[in-house]
């Protein structure tokens, strides 16, 4: 996804997944081919929009766990 173009659906071979990659590789199980786009994050009410430039505040982390989505595609 973040390789697609938003407003042409043209995906581009490597950016900004390359990039990503230099600075943005914090799954320790992941290795250095795999760069964070984004992490998970729980409403705490139903109504409401994030928009950008909007400021959260962070109420509580967990453990994080990297799990390969397909592991059987990644040998």
């Amino acid at each position: 996804m973040p390789n697609v173009n938003q407003e042409t659906g043209v995906r581009h071979p490597s950016e900004p997944d390359k990039t990503l990659r230099t600075f943005r590789a914090i799954d320790e199980g992941a290795g250095k081919n795999l760069g964070c786009l984004g992490m998970q994050l729980v409403p705490t009410t139903k109504d409401g929009a994030l928009r950008v430039g909007d400021e959260i505040t962070v109420l509580e982390v967990g453990e994080h766990h990297y799990q390969k989505l397909f592991p059987e595609l990644n040998n």
